[in-house]
């Protein structure tokens, strides 16, 4: 394994692309978080570990969108990139999908894999959405140290209505939310992916997710989890 980046602390590789954002909105959510030093960059730097390898973070966060494949990865940030993807589960490494990263590549058996997700409720998906929502988000699980202690909350995001996607049996759902608008109602889980742990949660498109005290207790967790600090 590499030499910690940030002995102390967790060092996370933010892979971002495919999909605008409030840039210093999401700034100003990592740096909330005293123990996280975060690293954002394309999945193309990502693939190429140029200075370091891809397991030299502690977690790997991504929030990138893209098409549907591996190819069009490839095809997109370089021939290659998809196979830094495919090594993801080899180290004891965390790892965290956030919001739009959960709704891309669903033809990519990889990247259902590492949602926790069956890939048949994934591929061939219709892809829509609707903004604004107001949902109310609810612990389902509160034993599990992610949202021990969580009251309901609301956030405001966007809702998938037509992807009905529930993650497989060996998966824990955490938080769930009664929005009537999407059919992706499972806000929160986590998973064993080979040799790492992932967290994955759907809310995130703006400041008004970034910036909400429950959001940002519920991500600083999930990002301490998968790094198995929590």
């Amino acid at each position: 394994m590499p030499e910690p980046l940030n002995p102390g602390r967790i060092s996370v590789a933010v892979i971002i692309g495919g999909h605008a954002y409030d840039v210093p909105a999401f700034k100003r959510l990592f740096d909330s978080f005293e123990d996280i030093v975060a690293y954002p960059q394309d999945i193309g730097n990502f693939s190429r570990a140029w200075g370091v390898p891809p397991d030299a973070y502690d977690v790997l966060l991504f929030y990138n969108a893209g098409g549907d494949t591996a190819a069009d990865l490839d095809a997109t940030w370089g021939a290659g990139t998809s196979a830094a993807v495919e090594a993801i589960g080899q180290a004891e490494q965390g790892v965290v999908m956030l919001h739009h990263a959960i709704r891309s590549y669903m033809a990519w058996p990889k990247w259902s894999a590492l949602l926790g997700i069956p890939h048949e409720q994934r591929e061939g998906a219709e892809f829509t959405v609707q903004f604004g929502q107001t949902m109310r988000v609810t612990v389902t699980d509160p034993g599990h140290p992610i949202g021990r202690g969580i009251e309901p909350w609301e956030v405001v995001n966007e809702a998938w209505p037509t992807m009905a996607w529930t993650p497989s049996e060996d998966a824990s759902v955490i938080m769930t939310t009664d929005n009537q608008v999407t059919r992706t109602g499972t806000m929160a889980w986590c998973h064993r992916l080979d040799h790492g742990r992932v967290f994955c949660l759907t809310p995130g498109h703006d400041d008004q997710a970034y910036s909400h005290p429950t959001y940002r207790t519920t991500l600083h967790r999930g990002i301490r989890w998968a790094a198995g600090r929590l």
